[in-house]
This record gives C-alpha cells, structure tokens and sequence, in this order.
C-alpha cells in the first residue's frame, strides 16, 4: 500500500551535476530521477529546496527536513554513521 502524504514534505539538495542538476526552477539529474521514481511509487507529496552542503547537512542532523538529496563525500566512521544514521550510498569510489 502506498503512503500518501497530506503535507508536502521538504527535501534538501544541492546542484552537483550529474546528479542533481537545476535549469531554472526545474531539477533534473541521476539522484533526482531516482526520487521522482520513489515519489511517483509511494504517491509523496514533495518540494526540494536548494542548500550548500554545510546547510543540507546541519538540516538532516536537526531533523528539520524528512530527507537530503545531494552527492556528498563522506568517510563513512562510526561518528559519521551515528550522525547521518539514513546515509545510502549510490555510487562508491576509492
């Protein structure tokens, strides 16, 4: 069964090509896409608001927003795990 959200839930990002790119007031981009794919599927009302990197991350932490969208480095530590316990990689490098 589908979650239906009565609210517009709010998402961070970041513009980090090929990723999540923005043309306007329009976003597009690898990680963009694969949300529009899960917000299509479990019927989420959402709106993805534009922050730098220190600003996205200060959100996720304080829980201010549901979810972060970005490519961000990270050097997965226990410390990083315990502050970003939702961190789901989708590509990883060496």
């Amino acid at each position: 069964m589908p979650f239906v959200s009565l609210y517009k839930v709010v998402i961070d990002t970041k513009i980090a090509p090929p990723f999540s790119i923005k043309n306007g007031d329009k976003w597009k981009g690898l990680s963009i896409e694969l949300w529009q794919e899960i917000v299509e599927k479990l019927k989420i009302n959402y709106k993805l608001k534009q922050l730098d990197l220190p600003n996205l991350l200060k959100d996720i932490t304080n829980s201010h927003v549901v979810a972060g969208l970005a490519t961000i480095t990270v050097l997965i530590t226990s410390t990083t795990e315990k502050s970003y316990r939702s961190i789901i990689p989708l590509l990883l490098t060496r």
